[in-house]
């Protein structure tokens, strides 16, 4: 064996395809929902737009929390459909982020995935979403936190 010099990939071609990968900014986007009226399962709720043009969303960074929703409810955060470069449609995904989250009892500081990254880039902004299944998003209960972004 040998001592070694090794190089990440963007050293060896001398090229970051993009800006975030050099310089980017990290952005903490806050939201938080307090329902007024009781949803059905399966209702849905816009927690925040993620700013348009290329981001990465890092999502051990990002966190949520909320109170008590009741037995059986589980949490799925998303993102609405949008269009990425080229005019290219991408569709709605409702649990692109979190599936089926157990949110019967109330939780602090839950990590968004596990996932190490998501590259994302929109013509105007990522509306993410959130929705429960398996009973009803109850008046009153609060979901609250941040997401974790790296823009240009």
């Amino acid at each position: 064996m040998a001592v070694e010099d090794f190089l990440a990939e963007s050293l060896k071609t001398g090229v970051r395809q993009f800006p975030i990968d050099d310089y980017g900014k990290l952005r903490l986007i806050h939201f938080e929902i307090v329902p007024a009226v009781t949803g059905d399962a399966g209702s849905t709720a816009q927690l925040l737009r993620l700013p348009h043009g290329r981001i990465r969303l890092i999502p051990n960074l990002s966190r949520f929390w909320h109170d008590a929703f009741g037995a059986s409810r589980v949490l799925n955060i998303g993102h609405a459909a949008y269009q990425k470069e080229g005019g290219v449609d991408e569709a709605l995904s409702a649990n692109a982020f979190v599936a089926a989250n157990d949110v019967s009892a109330a939780g602090t500081a839950k990590v968004l995935g596990t996932t190490r990254k998501y590259d994302m880039f929109s013509r105007k902004g990522i509306v993410v979403t959130a929705n429960v299944t398996g009973g009803t998003w109850p008046s009153g209960v609060k979901l609250n936190g941040y997401l974790a972004v790296v823009t240009e």
